[in-house]
Order: structure tokens, then C-alpha cells, then sequence
């Protein structure tokens, strides 16, 4: 979808009834309605599709737009407290790298904000009508462990939002290291929402978040094609030090994943990638087991690796730069699963 010289019509018109109907699934699952609705709207598409694909952009438009109206509004909020938030993802990327807010589904409002400051960050939404959804002690129990985020609802609108407090958080991230290592706030950048002040992540920090998300977050799940243009998108707009930033995931110990994520979107989406990302690839047995479990080409056939709890594990496994990592997960994945309040 990135190339806009491509000649789509000759595809377009070849399709048969049966074709659109799988694609259309496919589009829909892959969360890039609106983008392949903008990218085809001057083709041959059947009629019933393109109004429905059409009626989508144009509501995806008008609710990004209160979306953003919104944050805003509570940017301003916290600003009053003296907190400035990270914008992440979705509300991130939209206004910059797609350049057109209609273009980029999303489900809610993603921020980051400084462990400190998650008390008055709460204090705040909560008085805008943000309140904390209903959730099993076990949930609490991962959130303040290791899974760094707030998830706040609307009790009107019922807009999301999720507030972060580690950049890349969970299990994985925790037994990789990540939570102590990464620090994306030494290097934040400032950026406006239409004229209201942001911080937007450093590239290679945003890199590095964006490929997470999609391959340990998400393991590649639904909505994967929406994350590798996301990750696509990223990378063509942003001025990246490769030598650095293989450097930098090295250091993080998330080489392995990186070297993932940046070969499915090489593959799928052609994104300018140079050479060098190569030397992130880990040994040849982690290597062959990564693509058992990951082929390009059955993701965009719409293949879900989470339907299939060993897969899903192996996948996180395999991901890992360390073996002692793998062990440790193992380990941490027995205890979660002897421990009475899992079962709550």
C-alpha cells in the first residue's frame, strides 16, 4: 500500500465475486479498511463494498478527529500539572507518518507517562470521566508487575485510554530485560497535535516500541497487517541510524525480535531496509524455529500464531537473545501457572 505509482486496476478487474468476499475478510482482519479503501476508491470495486469500505474511512475520519479533539483536551489538563505525556502508536503516527488521520484505524488513546507521574495522570482522567474498567486481582497483580499499563473508559463515551508507565512492559519484556534497560525518556522529542505541545519518541526508540508491539504484544495476531504498515510507514519517514540502532537492540537484548519484525514487513511490504539488519539474525536453530512459527505469507493469509497456545509460547521463546532468558521464562511460566490467583 506504500507505492501509490502502482497500477492496481488490471488485479482489481480480474477479481471474481468469491475473490472480494475472502479479501474483503482479509482486509477487515487485517485492520486496513480504510487504507485500502483510500489506495483503491478510483478502481473497478463492487459497488456494495466500496460504499461500505467508503462509509468506514469516512467514520474512521470523524472519530479520529474526536479523538484527537479529545487528547488534547486532556494534554492541556495535565500540562496544568506539569506533565507531558509521550504520545505512542496510533496517535502518534496518524497526524505524521500516514499524514492523513482518516488512514489509521484505532481503539483507543495510547500515552506514556513518568512511574511518578501516574498518580496525578489518573487523578486527572478520572475527574474527565475516565474510570478503571472491572478487572480480577490478577489483572492488578500483572499490571503493577510487570505490565505497565492503565486502561481507562469513558463512562459516557466510552473512549479508551491506556496509559503506560514502561515503554515496552510484560512478562517477555521483564525477562529480557527491558524494563530495566530501556529508557525512552532521555531522548524524548518535542512535536505539536495540531497546536497543542507533544513529546513524540526518539525514531529508533519508536522502532523499537512499534516492533514489540507487533511481535510480542500482539505475536503477530489480528490487526498484524495494520502494525507492519505502521512499522513500514515508521521507518520510510524517519532518519534511522541502522548502524546505532542494531547496535542499541543488542544492548537491549531484543535483537532477535527486531531482526523479526524487520524481516516480516521486508517481505510483505518491500520497506527500505538495508542490508546490515542481517546481523541481527540469531543462531540458525533459533533462526529455522522463528520461521516455523512465523511465515510471512500465511500472516497476510490472515494465519493467527495466538490460536495455538504452544505455538505462541515457542514464538516467545524463540524470540528471546538469551538462552538463560528461555529458562527464565520457562520458569516464570511454571510459577504463573501454580499460583493460586491465576485461577481467579
Amino acid at each position: 500500500m506504500q507505492n501509490t505509482a502502482a497500477n492496481f486496476a488490471p488485479l482489481v478487474a480480474s477479481l471474481r465475486p468469491a475473490d472480494w468476499a475472502d479479501f474483503a475478510t482479509l482486509v477487515e482482519y487485517h485492520e486496513i479498511v480504510p487504507l485500502v479503501w483510500h489506495r483503491l476508491r478510483h478502481d473497478a470495486l463492487p459497488a456494495e463494498l466500496a460504499a461500505t469500505w467508503r462509509e468506514q474511512y469516512y467514520l474512521n475520519a470523524v472519530r479520529n478527529d474526536a479523538r484527537i479533539a479529545e487528547l488534547k483536551a486532556v494534554l492541556r489538563d495535565l500540562a496544568e500539572c506539569g506533565i507531558a505525556p509521550v504520545l505512542l502508536k496510533g496517535m502518534a503516527l496518524a497526524p505524521s507518518v500516514y499524514g492523513n488521520i482518516a488512514l489509521r484505524q484505532m481503539a483507543d488513546m495510547d500515552m506514556l507517562v513518568r512511574r511518578e507521574d501516574l498518580g496525578v495522570t489518573w487523578a486527572v482522567l478520572s475527574a474527565r470521566g475516565y474510570l478503571v474498567p472491572a478487572a480480577t486481582p490478577r489483572y492488578w497483580r500483572l499490571q503493577f508487575r510487570n505490565g505497565g499499563e492503565l486502561r481507562l473508559v469513558h463512562q459516557r463515551s466510552t473512549a479508551l485510554i491506556e496509559v503506560h508507565w514502561w515503554l515496552c512492559a510484560g512478562t517477555w519484556a521483564a525477562q529480557s530485560g527491558l524494563l530495566t534497560r530501556c529508557n525512552p525518556w532521555r531522548r524524548v522529542r518535542a512535536d505539536t497535535l495540531d497546536d497543542q505541545p507533544v513529546l513524540r519518541l526518539h525514531p529508533h526508540d519508536e522502532v523499537l516500541h512499534i516492533a514489540h508491539h507487533l511481535a510480542v504484544s500482539n505475536q503477530f495476531g489480528s490487526g498484524v497487517g495494520r502494525m507492519l504498515v505502521d512499522l513500514d510507514r515508521l521507518i520510510r519517514a524517519s532518519s534511522i541510524n541502522w548502524l546505532k540502532l542494531l547496535a542499541e537492540a543488542r544492548a537491549l537484548n531484543v535483537a532477535t525480535m527486531l531482526w523479526l519484525a524487520l524481516h516480516v514487513v521486508q517481505e510483505l511490504l518491500a520497506t527500505p531496509i538495508p542490508s546490515i539488519a542481517q546481523q541481527l539474525a540469531p543462531p540458525l536453530w533459533q533462526r529455522w524455529l522463528l520461521q516455523q512459527q512465523i511465515q510471512p505469507c500465511e500472516l497476510l493469509a490472515g494465519a493467527d500464531p495466538r490460536r495455538i497456545a504452544v505455538r505462541r509460547y515457542l514464538l516467545l521463546l524463540a524470540m528471546l537473545d538469551q538462552p538463560r532468558d528461555m529458562l527464565g521464562m520457562i520458569r516464570t511460566g511454571i510459577d504463573e501457572w501454580r499460583s493460586p490467583i491465576t485461577k481467579t
